[in-house]
């Protein structure tokens, strides 16, 4: 197949950051102590801003399915 007017640059930027995005997605919950490692490289780092804010959000959906009716989630 031939795409005109395209190069794989173009076709292809962000393609691993999508695939990761979307691994991450479908992984399992992770554990207290797995979070808590991740949480302390995280927090000092601002390039890990986008990760802590999604540990922190991962663990209110928990707390908040875990506390609350289930149409909560």
């Amino acid at each position: 197949m031939v795409i005109d007017g395209k190069s794989a640059d173009e076709l292809f930027t962000g393609l691993v950051s999508r695939v990761e995005a979307l691994d991450r997605l479908t992984t399992a919950p992770i554990t207290r102590d797995v979070a808590v490692v991740q949480l302390k490289r995280a927090l000092p780092d601002p390039l890990r801003r986008i990760e802590l804010f999604d540990l922190i959000d991962q663990a209110g959906l928990y707390g908040l399915a875990a506390t609350g009716p289930a149409g909560w989630r």
